[in-house]
């Protein structure tokens, strides 16, 4: 039986290889990116600032609220996320397995969350 071994260091040379790409990611200019993967980055950036703010939105509304509004808002809550991820998740099909399918999803993510709260905001009223 014949055994493969990697030559000394690949691994190590690997895990350096992408920690720099993680890094010079980390740094990504989200006003201008440069490349795809600062693309993907920034479009994750965005993706997580709206769904802090989709919650920090949430925990105000249910504050006052009384328990039938509150599950109501939960049951609500519950629905729309299936369809928001299984919408994003459509809407990357074509790019399956791409660069840009990252970029897709999460840039769609954001945009819908973003959507969301803005409908939050209205029902809950002046």
């Amino acid at each position: 039986m014949t055994t493969f071994r990697l030559p000394t260091g690949t691994l190590a040379v690997a895990f350096v290889l992408i920690g720099l790409a993680d890094t010079s990611a980390a740094r990504a200019d989200c006003s201008a990116p440069a490349n795809q993967l600062e693309m993907n980055v920034c479009a994750a950036e965005a993706y997580k600032a709206a769904d802090a703010r989709l919650n920090q939105v949430w925990r105000t509304l249910r504050a006052d609220m009384d328990e039938g509004e509150k599950q109501a808002m939960l049951d609500s809550q519950r629905a729309w996320l299936t369809f928001r991820d299984a919408n994003c998740a459509f809407a990357v099909y074509a790019n399956r397995g791409g660069s840009i399918a990252q970029y897709i999803e999460q840039t769609c993510l954001a945009d819908m969350t973003r959507h969301r709260i803005d409908e939050l905001e209205y029902l809950s009223g002046p």
